[in-house]
């Protein structure tokens, strides 16, 4: 599981811009050796996108449940429903269709 904040920046002609992902890892009790994981969530937010300025930082958190482990692909979902979750948000914000922005 992860927790993203993220905040994204349109400019006057409503293209993304600028893109600022904080992202919490919950990584279970202990490492098994899945350490790529939080590599691939984060290499994996930008997606399709071609932004000009990003920040995004994450963080693995320990938590008292079993580890989570390596399936194909790992990250990479998480990564991408990140980044479309705030693509859907900035054009609901902006007032338009989530397609009509990602065709920006």
């Amino acid at each position: 599981p992860h927790k993203a904040k993220y905040a994204i920046g349109l400019d006057k002609s409503r293209r993304i811009v600028a893109l600022k992902v904080d992202v919490a890892m919950l990584q279970g009790a202990f490492s098994d050796g899945s350490f790529g994981t939080p590599l691939d969530v984060l290499m994996g937010i930008d997606g399709a996108y071609n932004v000009e300025n990003w920040h995004v930082r994450g963080q693995i958190a320990r938590t008292n449940t079993p580890p989570n482990t390596y399936c194909r692909a790992p990250g990479f979902v998480p990564g991408s429903l990140i980044i479309e979750s705030a693509v859907d948000a900035a054009a609901r914000a902006a007032g338009m269709a989530p397609e009509d922005l990602r065709w920006l």
